[in-house]
């Protein structure tokens, strides 16, 4: 999970960096139509890759959620009480 984190945050990184170089074009030729396509495209593809980042995130807390809530009773009242100073 950690690695997903850390490309998804390298992918926004990417993102910043190539907008801005489309946007530079597009200041300096602002009645060309392929600029004005190409930052679209970009903020299309940005906005899906962000919406599958959050529905995986949403999938890991789902997962966590429910071993948590599974586990529950083995959380709260731990086999021995030996434990229970090393578990809070």
């Amino acid at each position: 999970m950690q690695k997903s984190a850390s490309q998804y945050l390298k992918t926004i990184e990417e993102y910043r960096e190539n907008r801005v170089s489309v946007e530079k074009e597009l200041s300096r030729c602002v009645y060309v139509d392929d600029f004005h396509r190409a930052h679209d495209h970009l903020s299309t593809n940005q906005f899906v890759d962000m919406r599958k980042a959050v529905c995986e995130l949403r999938d890991h807390y789902a997962s966590m959620y429910d071993y948590i809530t599974k586990n529950w009773r083995l959380i709260t009242q731990p086999r021995t009480q030996d434990t229970m100073p090393f578990m809070f």
